[in-house]
Formats: C-alpha cells, structure tokens, sequence
C-alpha cells in the first residue's frame, strides 16, 4: 500500500522561511496520502480478544479460574465474610487459581 504513495523527494532539499512555505500544499497532501493508506492498512491486521492468545491456558486452569469466580460470587452474596467457612473456601480456591 506504501507503494502507491507519491513521495515528494524533492521537497527534502527544499528551502522556506518562516509560515510561508511554497511547499506546504505539498506536504500536507504527502501526510494525508500517508494517514489514508495506514489507516487502510490497519484494516487488514486481524483482531484477537487477549486472553485467545495464550497457548499456556489449559482446561485445568479454566476450570480453577470458574471455581474462583463462583466461589467469589458465594462469598459476595454472603456479605463478604473475613473468617468462616465460606471465607475459608474462598480463600483456598483463589489460592489454587493464583497459583498456577
């Protein structure tokens, strides 16, 4: 796609002074030209979510990831508990998941 750009080569020996530049049409129409094809471009590359990515995850920890979650959402329902039996549970199940 860069290909199909007409670059201005001989705007990299031109000469301007202050705001008026001769060749700011020029450029200006390079950058554009420029900003459409990357764009373009961008188009193309495929779109992964993130964790599709990860040649390390496996079922086991799909399975420990899940039984953090509900254990997490018993452990919300039931207030948030800081000791007890579904604390403990919690605790120990996000202790596996963790881990690994």
């Amino acid at each position: 796609m860069l290909q199909t750009l007409n670059i201005p080569y001989d705007l990299l020996a031109g000469q301007s002074t202050g705001l008026d530049c001769s060749h700011q049409a020029r450029i200006s129409n390079f950058y554009n030209d420029l900003i459409k094809v990357l764009n373009n471009a961008a188009l193309q590359i495929p779109q992964f979510s993130g964790g599709s990515i990860k040649s390390y995850w496996t079922e086991h920890l799909q399975q420990l990831k899940e039984d953090s979650i509900q254990i997490h959402n018993t452990w919300v329902d039931s207030g948030k508990p800081r000791n007890g039996l579904i604390n403990k549970l919690s605790l120990q199940v996000n202790y596996k998941y963790l881990a690994k």
